[in-house]
């Protein structure tokens, strides 16, 4: 009431109490390119009592100064110095570094303890940060690690032209995922973004042999129909081990130093690189032993029955009529 008869503004209060104490950026002295700011406030001895605040003068539009101890009623407390707001709502960030274990097995921890804490109403405790983008990173890494599944099989239904094919070399990812698994538990990585992403990396990079091992095998079969499809297979997957293997070496041999996290930033990329490598290691030994299996129990059904079809389609000649010979 006091400041409205003096004609003093809120603002011309709150701006005298900021310069006395936290500053106010008065100009900019410049010196040679560099940009220094002039704060204006009082000194530390003058502003460090509640005393020397009071003794403060506000200048009204008549010229007159009038202390803030005139217009103010000053009481000690405790408030934020910043009010943080996030979707129009008021926020308090607590924040926290883990050191020695992962993020995923700590977290579950922190909301086991913080459900037993009872929040009063209105408030409510969420965890942010790291772990909230790590989450919105596996969402989109899920996303696209399905989709190129999709466009994979999509490629190579139009490339063989069957639906068949594409299914026996995909049958090379799952098969990928066992190296992964031994990365994880005898190398203590943890599922992070960046061996997320190596897993999509690696689902595109193991079916490149399954694709060279089914291809030739149709390439035999084209050639040598009259053989069996388990000597044609067995003949493909001797004939395709060398060029199968030298692919897998150069790769893994390459990944090898990231693997291993040498040079600066080094450990970042190390969890990529060592699940690429146990995909490709685990992915081809046990592609060349399970994907001519699985080649094998899917196709000698269909050329069964596919045989049984022309044998009941082959006109049977009558009782007593003489059989023509060519």
């Amino acid at each position: 009431a006091k400041a409205g008869l003096l004609k003093i503004s809120v603002q011309d209060i709150a701006q005298t109490l900021e310069t006395t104490i936290r500053g106010t950026e008065a100009t900019l002295y410049r010196e040679e390119g560099d940009e220094f700011p002039v704060v204006v406030r009082l000194r530390e001895e003058d502003r460090d009592q509640m005393d020397d605040v009071q003794q403060v003068g506000v200048t009204t539009a008549t010229g007159r100064t009038i202390p803030l101890k005139n217009m103010l009623s000053f009481q000690p407390n405790e408030a934020p110095v910043v009010i943080e707001r996030q979707n129009q709502q008021r926020i308090l960030r607590v924040f926290a570094d883990v050191e020695g274990r992962d993020l995923g097995s700590v977290v579950p921890e922190l909301e086991q303890n913080l459900s037993a804490i009872q929040i009063p109403s209105g408030f409510s405790v969420s965890i942010a940060g790291d772990w909230e983008e790590q989450q919105k990173s596996f969402t989109a890494l899920k996303q696209g690690f399905i989709l190129a599944i999709i466009l994979m099989y999509m490629i190579m239904a139009s490339q063989y032209e069957s639906l068949r094919d594409p299914f026996y070399i995909l049958f090379a990812v799952p098969l990928g995922m066992i190296g992964v698994i031994w990365v994880f538990v005898f190398t203590d990585t943890t599922l992070n973004v960046q061996s997320f992403i190596g897993i999509v990396v690696l689902s595109g990079i193991v079916v490149n042999n399954a694709i060279v091992l089914v291809d030739y095998i149709n390439q035999l079969r084209r050639r040598y129909p009259e053989k069996p499809v388990s000597q044609l297979i067995l003949q493909a997957a001797t004939r395709r081990f060398r060029p199968i293997l030298m692919t897998t070496l150069t790769t893994v041999l390459a990944m090898i130093p990231i693997a291993l996290g040498w040079g600066e930033g080094g450990e970042l990329q190390a969890p990529m690189a060592r699940v690429v490598v146990g995909g490709l290691i685990a992915g081809t030994t046990i592609t060349l032993l399970a994907i001519p299996l699985i080649y094998q129990a899917c196709t000698t059904p269909s050329m069964k029955q596919k045989a049984h079809t022309e044998e009941a389609l082959t006109p049977k000649p009558l009782v007593g009529e003489p059989v023509k010979s060519s």
